[in-house]
């Protein structure tokens, strides 16, 4: 919650929570209710956007979805974004989660969640959800559905985005700023052959950084937790050079317990930090600037950033990102 008051009070444009069922860490795999979280801080802020970033169109129903969008956009006054993707393995494998059919049943989560949103007495007929003569009481706030942004990296999500996404919110770990320009144009032009406006869709980011005064501190927090970024969301990255990868390590299929542990433990420091320096950002100040700058440059608007930090070094990290990071981006 310090967290969420200090984002608040300081210029932050928004502030996200992930939707997990267990973190993502070699070792430590707490993880609280978004929902939960996100309730909380909208009654204890006042001016940042609350996302999720990102659930899945896996773990509940439309209805319950579009009611807890409801809940939580009219106790915020507005506030709420929904971030919304296929789905991982961690959170739906060990739990008897069915997840067949991501694509379709992302689809279709989104296309019943905006009609609850905005009309009543739906009826909906997929392959994956449906609804009868349902409804979704009371609107939310002003009768304006809350956006809804895509985690979208394929080519299949990526033209969901253009089509029905009110912002698009893929990983860092996928794209380089030259080939986020490439996918934004791509579904700027989806948008555009589907009678949308493009320029109304956010182009937005979900960034891992590291900051420090000192460089090299930086950096070996970015490599050792980038490491298991790109092993978990972006394989193909070492693949590419050369080095492969055990699936069981990857998003769709990984599970967190301690024999998994204890193979991390040691695959880990084997793999090389190359894509971690090529596609994300870290360093001092303002090497974090220049990183960030790039991206802008290449169409985002929105960064959602998570900030990697030593516990103790967190609010240090913080502080400083906020003092050199934000501050250049909010006054330029």
């Amino acid at each position: 919650m310090e967290t969420a008051n200090y984002a608040d009070i300081h210029g932050y444009d928004s502030l996200w929570s992930a939707d997990h069922m267990v973190g993502i860490s070699p070792t430590t795999w707490d993880s609280f209710s978004v929902w939960s979280l996100l309730s909380a801080f909208a009654v204890k802020t006042r001016n940042v956007l609350l996302g999720s970033s990102v659930t899945d169109a896996c773990r509940m129903s439309p209805a319950v979805l579009s009611q807890i969008a409801m809940t939580i956009d009219n106790m915020s006054g507005g506030r709420f974004v929904l971030g919304i993707g296929t789905g991982e393995g961690q959170n739906t494998l060990p739990y008897g989660v069915l997840c067949d059919h991501p694509v379709v049943r992302l689809r279709e989560m989104i296309e019943i969640v905006k009609k609850l949103l905005s009309e009543d007495n739906v009826t909906y007929k997929g392959k994956c959800y449906s609804v009868q003569k349902a409804s979704i009481n009371p609107k939310p706030v002003g009768g304006k559905r809350p956006p809804i942004w895509i985690a979208s990296n394929s080519t299949r999500t990526m033209k969901m985005t253009g089509i029905l996404g009110d912002g698009w919110l893929p990983m860092a770990i996928k794209y380089t700023p030259d080939t986020y320009g490439n996918g934004l144009e791509k579904i700027r032009s989806v948008a555009k052959t589907a009678g949308r406006d493009p320029d109304a869709i956010e182009p937005a980011l979900f960034i891992h950084t590291a900051i420090s005064d000192d460089y090299d501190s930086a950096r070996k927090v970015m490599e050792d937790a980038g490491r298991l970024m790109f092993l978990v969301w972006g394989p193909e990255r070492f693949e590419e050079m050369g080095v492969g990868t055990d699936e069981s390590f990857h998003s769709e299929r990984l599970i967190f317990d301690k024999p998994m542990a204890r193979r991390l433990a040691e695959v880990l420091p084997k793999l090389p930090v190359e894509p971690i320096h090529k596609y994300l950002v870290f360093g001092t100040p303002d090497n974090c600037i220049e990183g960030f700058e790039r991206y802008a440059k290449a169409g985002v608007k929105h960064f959602v950033v998570i900030l990697f930090a030593p516990p103790a070094q967190y609010k240090k990290s913080l502080q400083l990102f906020t003092e050199k990071v934000l501050a250049h981006f909010k006054g330029s």
